[in-house]
């Protein structure tokens, strides 16, 4: 694991120990999986379409079109634009015409007809019409509002993590002798800038940053763990080389950031406003089932979710007091 996964763990440590009550949340993800809708919609005459990006045969298709996908794939932020001169912009817009070259062709086989792709578009459709709905009802105000008053990040165990910094050599007798050689007046940094055969990290005197050792690999949380303060480990193997380490500096793990959580408070927001719609959806429509409902939880990953009131904000606060 290098030193990018290791943040990457981290902070996906810290939102699941924080929030794991917080339910996955199946409406939002079911359109993804049933990918794009190949039926491509006829344009209205006379609309304020914009600027044409490609035509298939003389069906257009717009530069408004390719950044509300590059949003949808997370290429770019909500209401941003794209460049057009950026290999995203290519590749969409090449997907987009073959989406429609397929779709064509399909519609000429009078595939569009099919019962299944008949339905499954009435439930793509559905979907994110609802998604949409959802989404409405969680904007970034809620979301810090949650944040602030619903999470209490004062009384959150947070670990302690250390300031490392380390020297990767080929083998342990390079790193072995390397250790005979240093004093106390050594520069641990300069001799990693000079010694190491990282080039993630050799630049930056061997500096892995603050790392937690219940979030790194065992190998360097154990060094982490037997090594004191301002002191220098033993080698140890990674499949970089055998590496040694100097423990710089301790304090106590941060607290996590809005930016950090907000992936997970937003799923459980929606979670929430979805449990609130469609209690009052379903008391309010008249349902009829032809056949007796069977016993049992049905939205159960919602089970957790807090109440939200009328402008959209928690009411309750979620359980995490377990894993």
């Amino acid at each position: 694991m290098d030193l990018t996964e290791m943040k990457t763990v981290k902070k996906r440590n810290i939102a699941r120990n924080i929030l794991v009550s917080f339910g996955a949340l199946a409406i939002i993800s079911a359109c993804e999986e049933d990918g794009a809708v190949l039926i491509q919609p006829t344009p209205v005459e006379g609309a304020e379409e914009g600027i044409i990006a490609a035509t298939i045969d003389g069906f257009p298709i717009y530069v408004s079109d390719i950044e509300m996908e590059a949003e949808s794939q997370g290429v770019v932020l909500a209401g941003r634009k794209i460049d057009s001169g950026s290999p995203e912009f290519t590749r969409i817009l090449n997907s987009l015409i073959d989406d429609h070259l397929l779709a064509k062709e399909a519609e000429k086989q009078n595939l569009h007809a099919d019962p299944y792709v008949e339905h499954r578009l009435k439930v793509i459709r559905d979907r994110l019409l609802g998604n949409k709905l959802l989404a409405q009802g969680v904007d970034e105000a809620s979301i810090q509002k949650y944040y602030e008053t619903s999470i209490n990040l004062k009384q959150l165990q947070l670990g302690e993590e250390y300031r490392v910094r380390q020297i990767v050599l080929p083998t342990l007798e390079a790193a072995n002798s390397m250790i005979r050689q240093m004093s106390a007046e050594t520069d641990f940094a300069v001799l990693a800038s000079n010694r190491s055969i990282d080039e993630e990290t050799r630049l930056e005197g061997g500096d892995l940053g603050f790392i937690n050792p219940e979030t790194a690999p065992l190998p360097l949380a154990n060094a982490i763990e037997n090594t004191a303060m301002g002191g220098v480990s033993q080698p140890f193997e990674t499949r970089k080389g055998w590496v040694v380490i100097k423990i710089e500096e301790k304090r106590p793990e941060p607290l996590p950031t809005l930016q950090e959580l907000r992936p997970q408070i937003w799923d459980f927001l929606i979670a929430s406003e979805l449990e609130r719609l469609l209690r009052k959806l379903h008391k309010d429509a008249a349902i009829i089932r032809s056949f007796d409902e069977v016993e049992g939880p049905i939205n159960d990953a919602f089970s957790n979710a807090a109440e939200l009131d009328e402008n959209g904000n928690p009411t309750t606060t979620p359980d995490n007091s377990s894993e």
